[in-house]
């Protein structure tokens, strides 16, 4: 449709139609983490625009804002 798909608009197609079949827990942490990217990164972000130093503004503010972070949350924050 030639429509820029923003970071704000991909949480909200995820958070509707993405995450069918999972219970409701699953449904809860993982519409959480993409929303921690969104407001890192910003919703009107272009998703095509995405790079790797978004993933490393994504990291540095996340284990600023929680000095206890495990990597290993980070990562799933991450990797979803």
């Amino acid at each position: 449709t030639g429509e820029i798909l923003t970071l704000g608009t991909l949480a909200d197609l995820y958070e509707k139609d993405g995450v069918h079949g999972r219970t409701e827990k699953y449904k809860v942490e993982q519409v959480a983490k993409l929303r921690r990217v969104v407001a890192i990164i910003g919703a009107e972000r272009s998703v095509a625009s995405l790079s790797r130093s978004d993933v490393d503004l994504f990291c540095t503010r996340r284990r600023a804002e929680k000095k206890d972070l495990r990597p290993n949350t980070l990562a799933g924050d991450i990797d979803g």
